[in-house]
């Protein structure tokens, strides 16, 4: 055998070697660098998540402060047809105290939801442009929490402005 033929066979064999257990390797490689990178971008966030416990529990602790605030302000019956009537009567009160004539009230179906049951109420009403402005204003500043769900306004046949109004209150269950 000659020195040629021996240089050709081993370097025959060192591309051999390296097409067949080190090529395949690199791809290997390559997915495994992916992998550390998504694996360490993962880690970064979890660390990340851990050194603001504290503020999420903070931040958690001021959430529990302001709900407690809030339900406060919610309807205070234990009774639905009570908390019915406290809703009624508080918005019948800023109606009258604004200038709407109350035409009709009807409660409507009451909605389960975390802990706390909402308490529509259908107001048809009617008035002028300026009762409606005053009793928005006195519904925006009530420190009840009712909120106005609907609202349809029309021209009254003899005058002025007919309001149909769905409000919606708060209570614990």
């Amino acid at each position: 055998m000659s020195r040629t033929t021996l240089g050709l066979m081993v370097v025959a064999a060192l591309i051999a070697v390296h097409v067949l257990f080190i090529a395949p390797l690199d791809d290997k490689r390559e997915a495994m660098q992916e992998q550390m990178f998504i694996d360490h971008k993962a880690l970064v966030k979890f660390e990340r998540f851990l050194a603001s416990g504290a503020d999420s529990q903070k931040k958690l602790d001021e959430l529990r402060q302001e709900l407690k605030k809030l339900e406060k302000n919610i309807i205070d019956e234990s009774d639905p047809s009570l908390a019915f009537a406290s809703l009624q009567s508080d918005i019948q009160d800023m109606a009258d105290g604004a200038g709407l004539s109350v035409n009709s009230v009807k409660p409507l179906e009451p909605q389960e939801a975390d802990g706390y049951r909402t308490m529509p109420l259908f107001l048809d009403s009617s008035g002028g442009m300026e009762a409606l402005s005053a009793f928005l204003k006195m519904l925006d500043s009530s420190r009840k929490l009712i909120s106005l769900e609907k609202i349809n306004i029309a021209a009254a046949p003899r005058g002025g402005l007919r309001i149909k109004m769905e409000f919606s209150g708060l209570m614990k269950r």
